[in-house]
């Protein structure tokens, strides 16, 4: 009886923690994200048609006080490492995630964590390299009971993950374009960039805070302009794909179909993420 007293209560433990956990985050799981339904759709970089699943999408990009949580989180865990201005994981491998210190980037670090710079809260989060934008898909998981997407040792998808990721290239471009809602705007939301983005023409060419624009038809913030996003597969040189151009890029950057490359390990000024996953 003694025993069975002790496993129940230590599951009502787990459960209120667990609980306590998703109201205390800044990313709530549900008000945080748009419902996409997905589709057949034909690529433009390559002309492919592909199927697009059903996908949970974060509205906005990440913010500084969003990935001052997660990587606090990571922190108390023993996952990360921090040397000098750099911001390693540790739980798989040992990669460059993040880079403080810089004019942009929104985080101080001491002994005790990770600290906003003040006004910096809601600004879109910048310096996160692609190793660092597995790295706190896989603590968003892990923070809501999801089996992680990512193995950081060999930067591959794990076969069971259910949990929060980086998009593919044609779902960002789906999205971006608006899915099943597309009204066939030149830009993420509208024909005119200014309503939607950020760009060089009107940022102060510096990441501005999120959600100050329209949204497009799927009720997505900044997918043009502001900074780019990470997308998770290899481009056709040696860098990652990163779409949606930036504040300090061009307008023809900021086009649904336009795209970059980087390598996964930069930490850049003009570099974000948002966080999708699979219904």
């Amino acid at each position: 009886m003694k025993k069975k007293i002790f496993f129940y209560s230590f599951l009502l433990l787990v459960l209120f923690s667990f609980i306590f956990t998703l109201l205390a985050s800044t990313i709530d799981i549900i008000s945080n994200f748009a419902l996409v339904e997905g589709g057949e759709y034909t690529f433009s970089l390559n002309s492919t048609k592909v199927k697009i699943p059903d996908l949970y999408v974060q509205k906005h990009e990440l913010s500084n006080k969003q990935l001052a949580e997660l990587l606090n989180w990571g922190y108390k865990q023993g996952y990360i490492e921090v040397s000098k201005d750099e911001v390693y994981e540790v739980y798989q491998g040992r990669y460059l995630i993040y880079q403080i210190n810089e004019k942009y980037s929104g985080l101080t670090f001491s002994k005790d964590g990770f600290t906003v710079k003040k006004n910096f809260d809601n600004l879109a989060a910048s310096y996160i390299s692609w190793y660092g934008a597995l790295t706190l898909s896989n603590f968003f998981s892990l923070m809501n009971g999801f089996t992680p997407c990512y193995n950081l040792i060999n930067g591959e998808m794990t076969p069971k993950g259910n949990g929060f990721r980086l998009p593919f290239s044609y779902e960002w471009e789906y999205c971006a374009i608006g899915g099943k809602k597309s009204q066939n705007y030149k830009f993420s939301g509208s024909n005119n960039l200014a309503e939607v983005g950020w760009y060089d023409k009107n940022s102060s060419n510096s990441p501005q805070i999120i959600m100050q624009k329209k949204p497009n038809e799927l009720g997505l913030y900044d997918m043009s302009g502001n900074l780019y996003e990470w997308c998770f597969e290899m481009g056709m040189s040696a860098g990652v794909y990163a779409r949606g151009g930036a504040f300090n890029t061009s307008e023809n950057q900021c086009l649904p179909s336009s795209f970059s490359e980087f390598d996964p390990l930069d930490c850049l000024i003009n570099v974000g993420l948002r966080f999708f996953r699979t219904k």
